[in-house]
């Protein structure tokens, strides 16, 4: 069981001293995330972001690491852990406290979805999948492995044998994961949250992005402009082959059973009968099989 927001801020202080960014004077839960536990915190050094560690494990940190490097050298921002002075990434306080910290970036998470933002969001992805080549560690813990997703079908099986392209995939990449201009929000400004990155078919997670940027207004129902402008943003960078196109339906339908999985495993079920009524209706406009 996880430490509730007031332990958290009293021991905040334990963190920032750890880090050597001063004292803190206000400390906002960042209410987005249902895993890992962040706030925005001001100290009398500067702004920040800390992350208490909950579901995520110091060897997936080691991978957050090594993506914000490549990610950073390609010319994609993204937050950047700071090392204490001890020379560590991760607070290990006296009192179990884990946690990691990175400057506050500017930009805002977009309270809005619009084709031009979801394209963009869409060519981020892009963006991730052909810079980010290699994890020191592998993620045996990633939502969308075979293992994890809580899917046991032969048409999931048969998706993750076709000899598609693969690499490292960010794994849950949506909305509440980019940051925006507020002053010109269909512009990405940064793409966060590595804790699902790990190896798997591109097409996976391009499947699950775009049931992330493209749900309705109510959350219940698929828009389809928005599906169309994410993957279209997407192959601005990185075109589908035949083979991916082929499959991408039953990619879709994957993405979307491995979070409503994840939904009713840890009591979220509202979300996960959003994503049921959002598959249905994919289904309904495209079919199990047809190419779009």
């Amino acid at each position: 069981m996880s430490d509730g927001p007031e332990i958290e801020v009293e021991r905040m202080q334990s963190v920032t001293m750890w880090f050597g960014i001063g004292t803190p004077l206000e400390a906002t839960l960042i209410k987005s995330g249902l895993s890992n536990h962040n706030y925005a915190v001001r100290t009398d050094q500067g702004e920040y972001v800390v992350k208490y560690l909950v579901t995520q494990s110091p060897e997936n940190i080691e991978n957050d690491l090594s993506i914000q490097q490549q990610l950073l050298q390609a010319g994609v921002t993204t937050l950047q852990y700071l090392q204490a002075p001890s020379g560590g990434f991760v607070c290990h306080g006296s009192d179990t406290v884990k946690a990691v910290v990175s400057k506050k970036l500017d930009g805002a998470t977009p309270c809005h979805m619009s084709a031009d933002l979801v394209e963009d969001i869409g060519r981020h992805l892009a963006l991730f999948h052909t810079s980010v080549t290699s994890c020191p560690n592998a993620n045996l813990r990633g939502l969308m492995n075979f293992e994890v997703s809580g899917i046991r079908a032969e048409w999931a099986s048969q998706l993750l044998q076709q000899p598609l392209p693969r690499g490292i995939i960010h794994g849950d990449l949506h909305s509440g994961n980019v940051l925006v201009d507020p002053l010109h929000p269909a512009c990405v400004t940064a793409i966060l949250d590595f804790e699902e990155a790990g190896e798997n078919l591109y097409l996976i997670d391009l499947a699950a992005t775009l049931v992330g940027v493209s749900s309705s207004f109510d959350g219940t129902s698929i828009d389809v402009e928005l599906l169309h402008a994410a993957r279209r943003g997407y192959e601005t960078v990185r075109p589908l082959t035949d083979e991916e196109n082929k499959w991408l339906p039953q990619a879709f339908r994957y993405a979307n059973e491995a979070w409503i999985n994840w939904f009713a495993k840890y009591g979220f079920d509202h979300y996960a009968r959003q994503h049921r009524r959002r598959y249905e209706r994919f289904r309904m406009v495209f079919g199990d099989h047809a190419t779009w």
